[in-house]
């Protein structure tokens, strides 16, 4: 599994099942930090965009933010 060349669903399906591989101890905090960092690489990079991606976390989370 190469993670640099699979598509995003799939990176992210990755991403879940094993975050602290990604932000070390995979606290909420941590993981919202990396995912809001991820998203703005791909705005500046012409890569995916992540609307209603915010909300349908806040949503699964119980409505953290």
């Amino acid at each position: 599994m190469n993670v640099y060349e699979m598509p995003e669903r799939e990176f992210f399906e990755q991403f879940a099942k094993r975050p602290g591989m990604w932000v070390g101890l995979p606290t909420w905090d941590r993981v919202i930090g990396w995912l809001q960092g991820y998203e703005a690489h791909a705005a500046r990079h012409g890569g995916p965009d992540f609307d209603g991606f915010r909300e349908w976390l806040l949503e699964r989370s119980g409505g953290r933010d």
